[in-house]
C-alpha cells in the first residue's frame, strides 16, 4: 500500500526490450527476465505516478540500471 503522494523507488536493469528465459540462466526452474527500454518502463510508470525523476546509472554495455523516483497520484 502507497498513500497517495507517497513517494516510490524503482530500480531495474533494462536496455533493450527483451523479455523470456535466459539461455545462461542456470537456476532451476529458470526464471523469466523482462528488460524493458527507458521509453517503455517511462510510460508504464507513468499511468500511476508522476515522475519526479528517471535516470540511469552506470549505463555500460547493453544493460544499463534505470532508477526512477516516482510520487503515487492523489
Amino acid at each position: 500500500m502507497l498513500s497517495p503522494g507517497g513517494l516510490f523507488f524503482l530500480g531495474v536493469y533494462g536496455g533493450e526490450g527483451v523479455e523470456g528465459l535466459a539461455a545462461t540462466d542456470r537456476h532451476d526452474p529458470p526464471r523469466f527476465f523482462s528488460f524493458r527500454t527507458d521509453q517503455d518502463l517511462l510510460a508504464y510508470a507513468s499511468k500511476q505516478f508522476e515522475v519526479l525523476d528517471f535516470h540511469v546509472v552506470g549505463a555500460a554495455g547493453e544493460w544499463r540500471f534505470q532508477s526512477l523516483t516516482l510520487v503515487r497520484r492523489l
